[in-house]
């Protein structure tokens, strides 16, 4: 039903928290409102961080979706068979793209509630959106949320540490070799890198031609402050 895998460790916990809710209000429906309520109730993820940018109160959203999901009474069936909603579906569909356009390898709470907000047909966008979250604001609140500290983040930026090299920590320890005679490449790629649009230099070449010492040298220019 759900791949657990995708998702953060965070993430999953609520996922696998939305069931003990369901079987609270013996419901078989898994809609978007379960899912924020499920972030709410577990009260330290990214998602919540975020909410409290906005000055929202964590307890009167969380009766509000209470309340709501109250209205629906018990539909659960002897067979205890759960149904996800469409809405629903397309929030975790959508919050994995998220992810992705983010550069991030697992699905977190931030992507979740971001998907929750552009699913505007779903309970939980209109919640949100009553208390003034909506799609001007939640990019701005998800990036002040990721800057300070947290297991989610902690998890995608491992991936990050795993297949990358930081060069401008190598270059402010001083461990990489002078670059010599590329200062018109270098040069070449900063004026690139700091345009508006199209700023994505390509290099290109047989190995051992350089292509790694331009970098380096861009990254020794912006340790040394030598940049625009």
């Amino acid at each position: 039903m759900i791949n657990y895998e995708e998702y953060t460790e965070k993430a999953k916990k609520i996922l696998m928290d939305v069931q003990d809710i369901l079987m609270r209000y013996r419901q078989n429906q898994l809609a978007s409102e379960h899912i924020l309520l499920s972030m709410l109730e577990d009260g330290d993820n990214i998602a919540i961080k975020i909410l409290n940018e906005k000055n929202i109160s964590i307890d009167s959203l969380k009766k509000d979706v209470e309340e709501v999901i109250g209205r629906y009474g018990s539909s659960r069936e002897s067979t205890n068979q759960i149904y996800i909603t469409p809405e629903a579906r397309h929030i975790l569909e959508n919050a994995r793209s998220e992810a992705r356009r983010m550069h991030d390898s697992k699905t977190g709470t931030e992507h979740i509630l971001l998907a929750m907000v552009r699913e505007t047909s779903a309970v939980a966008s209109r919640l949100l959106s009553k208390y003034g979250i909506n799609l001007d604001n939640i990019y701005t609140l998800i990036l002040k949320g990721r800057r300070k500290s947290g297991a989610e983040e902690d998890e995608n930026l491992s991936s990050l540490k795993k297949f990358t090299i930081d060069l401008t920590q190598l270059a402010k320890e001083g461990k990489l070799m002078p670059v010599i005679g590329r200062e018109d490449e270098v040069r070449r790629v900063i004026q690139i890198v700091g345009r508006k649009t199209k700023n994505n230099p390509a290099l290109v070449g047989e190995p051992g031609v350089g292509k790694t010492a331009i970098v380096e040298g861009l990254a020794q220019r912006i340790v040394s402050g030598d940049v625009p």
